[in-house]
């Protein structure tokens, strides 16, 4: 983010809370604990992207173990709902249409306990606690957003990692933490489905089967595709039984072409067309996964599959993969992280090279 923008935003931020403090006073004073053996309802608000639900995961756990007998359900988008599919934790998943369906919503719905689970300092999400009526709301505290908060909550800005910052919403209630990775689950259906495509496709159980996923939210996320090629080719050229399997949804149709035409090889395999659960299913089934900073990244972590990949314009404490098996490639620059959208000199992400991600991805075969 340019120093302009950061200071336009501060200052915007200075403001709202300037305007909002009589409020925040009178809320503050009205903070209210929550009665933990009360609570028989509880909605997560969590409708924005796929990695950011899945990073969410722990936090469904977390409280499955703190309320055994509270139905929980996640107000997702429709873009990030099937992630959760499955998952043992969430009792319920309501796609978000607009504000007015959450008015509608807490008429009925009677929730004990809603929890905002954006970390930012935007406040519509927040506004959403209100809208749906929720006895007690909780959220991240920043610039005056929690002023629709009556729980007290954890403050924006701690550097830990996002499921930290995620589950210390859980211990804002005063209990324990035991949750530490994001778990993604699938049906049996679902991995005889990616079984039987695999074994169709060549692919039986003796192949080493490497996920490739080149596509991105932001350009600024992406290696050059022509070094996925590259890597994609010495992997071809020096593991017999590997197969390449290229990944990416419907807007990632070019760089999947690209890749098909650069790669004329029968071990190579692109799914341009899948759905998440899918692609899911079929990940599961791979050695390794490699990919930019993205849904697909924590998707695969969520899996347990090993990834190598790279953070660019990301802040590494909050966003690299959680857990031990994972390998993140690439240098710290001075104007790291930025969060732009698009980068001129992207040094960042053009000074990896091939030889240091391959380097990586033979660390990951070799367990």
């Amino acid at each position: 983010m340019s120093i302009s923008r950061n200071v336009l935003r501060n200052a915007y931020l200075v403001l709202r809370f300037c305007l909002l403090l009589p409020l925040w006073i009178l809320t503050r004073l009205r903070l209210r604990k929550v009665p933990l053996a009360d609570i028989r309802r509880i909605l997560v608000v969590r409708h924005d992207r796929i990695g950011d639900m899945v990073l969410t995961t722990p936090l469904f756990a977390a409280l499955r173990r703190v309320f055994p007998q509270a139905r929980i359900m996640v107000l997702a988008s429709r873009l990030n709902a099937p992630v959760i599919e499955q998952h043992p934790c969430v009792d319920e998943i309501v796609v978000y249409e607009n504000e007015a369906q959450l008015r509608r919503l807490g008429r009925f719905l009677d929730v004990d306990l809603a929890i905002d689970a954006y970390y930012t300092y935007l406040f519509r999400t927040a506004w959403h606690t209100v809208l749906l009526a929720a006895r007690y709301r909780l959220g991240f505290e920043r610039a005056g957003r929690e002023v629709c908060f009556n729980v007290r909550g954890p403050r924006e800005g701690k550097p830990q990692h996002m499921v930290d910052q995620l589950l210390d919403l859980v211990r804002s209630l005063g209990v324990a933490v035991k949750e530490k990775e994001p778990v993604l689950y699938l049906s049996d259906e679902e991995r005889r489905w990616a079984r039987e495509v695999l074994v169709r496709e060549g692919m039986d159980g003796d192949t080493v089967k490497a996920a490739f996923h080149p596509g991105a939210y932001y350009p600024s996320q992406c290696w050059p595709l022509e070094r996925f090629i590259e890597l994609g080719r010495r992997l071809l050229d020096r593991e017999p039984a590997a197969r390449l399997l290229f990944f990416g949804g419907p807007h990632d149709r070019p760089l999947l072409e690209q890749a098909r035409q650069a790669l004329p090889d029968p071990r190579v395999h692109v799914w341009p067309d899948l759905s998440i659960r899918q692609f899911m299913a079929l990940l599961s089934f791979c050695r390794v996964s490699v990919c930019n900073n993205s849904g697909a990244l924590h998707i695969s972590c969520g899996m347990g599959v090993p990834t190598v990949s790279w953070l660019g314009p990301a802040d590494p404490v909050l966003w690299r993969p959680r857990g031990p098996q994972h390998i993140v490639v690439g240098k710290r620059v001075s104007c790291q992280p930025c969060y732009k959208d698009v980068c001129g000199p992207h040094t960042c992400l053009r000074d990896i090279t091939v030889e240091e991600v391959w380097q990586a991805l033979e660390r990951q075969l070799k367990k």
